[in-house]
């Protein structure tokens, strides 16, 4: 969902290289208030004509522009979409500069997920360059369920900061943030057989698995 058609054929316009997956015919692209999209996609019978999702990524504007987008009923809405197995990510704040934000939608997300934790990732464009998300399941846990990195593997998708080790680093939080949050991953959970595997030359090796823990 995007509100603004305007944002949508400005990107097209001064973005191609950006918007080239609009093209996707996979792709359905609804200009819609996404808040009014999941109330009326979550009942019976839209979810049996348009189906549920794998994954809900939700990538909103500031918090005080687009409140009904941080609100518990807007999450559960989306967390009746979800097939089994699903996950509901989104973007937060600066652990740094926004710490009762993130540490706001911990609470609030662990309320409604058996696993709810943040990640955290270094870019280049928000204030100090730390940020945090959210990953959110009833089914998936960062250390207790194995992705399936031999597919991730035979894709080749050559990827500058994006990698295994990296995957499971990112749910490891420095301490002042810890102590803030409702729950975190620890290594000490690690199932056996989740963390993925290389060869002596550094080529990742994994059996192709979807196995929950």
């Amino acid at each position: 969902c995007e509100i603004d058609e305007v944002v949508v054929q400005f990107a097209r316009d001064y973005f191609p290289r950006q918007t080239k997956a609009l093209q996707d015919p996979r792709v359905k692209l609804r200009v819609q208030n996404a808040v009014s999209y999941v109330q009326e996609a979550r009942y019976p019978i839209a979810r049996a004509a348009n189906g549920t999702f794998d994954a809900i990524l939700i990538d909103s504007t500031d918090f005080n522009q687009a409140e009904p987008l941080f609100t518990t009923a807007f999450y559960n809405d989306c967390k009746q979409l979800l097939s089994p197995g699903g996950i509901l990510s989104f973007n937060l704040d600066s652990p740094q500069w926004g710490q009762v934000r993130v540490a706001t939608a911990s609470e609030q997300m662990s309320r409604l997920f058996r696993n709810a934790f943040i990640f955290q990732v270094y870019q280049p464009t928000y204030a100090s360059g730390h940020y945090a998300f959210m990953f959110a399941s009833d089914d998936v846990h960062p250390f207790k369920t194995a992705p399936d990195w031999g597919a991730f593997a035979k894709k080749r998708i050559p990827t500058r900061y994006y990698n295994p080790d990296l995957h499971y680093a990112s749910f490891l939080l420095p301490t002042q943030l810890q102590t803030v949050l409702h729950g975190v991953p620890r290594l000490s959970q690690m199932a056996p057989g989740v963390f993925p595997r290389y060869d002596v030359a550094g080529v990742l090796q994994w059996p192709i698995s979807h196995e929950n823990v």
